[in-house]
């Protein structure tokens, strides 16, 4: 069974809301990651699936979030970007 990982950059709770609830119709069990305080260095394997879910604004990322998204490695990982 394949482990199931939130990572998620939500200032105002939104975009928090949306990825677990996508994560809600594929398993009730997962980890989570708020890229507002979570600032380490993280790796995943072929037998995870991450959802990732950051905002846009006037169409880029917010610089914070995707400097910590950055950290996060992944192995043939399957991701769902939100």
């Amino acid at each position: 069974m394949s482990n199931l990982t939130k990572i998620f950059f939500s200032p105002s709770g939104t975009t928090k809301k949306v990825v677990e609830q996508v994560a809600g119709n594929l398993s009730s069990a997962s980890k989570s990651y708020d890229l507002l305080t979570f600032n380490q260095e993280k790796e995943f394997t072929n037998e995870d699936i991450v959802i990732v879910g950051m905002p846009v604004f006037a169409g880029r990322l917010p610089k914070t979030g995707s400097e910590r998204l950055a950290k996060f490695k992944g192995n043939n990982t399957k991701a769902i970007a939100i």
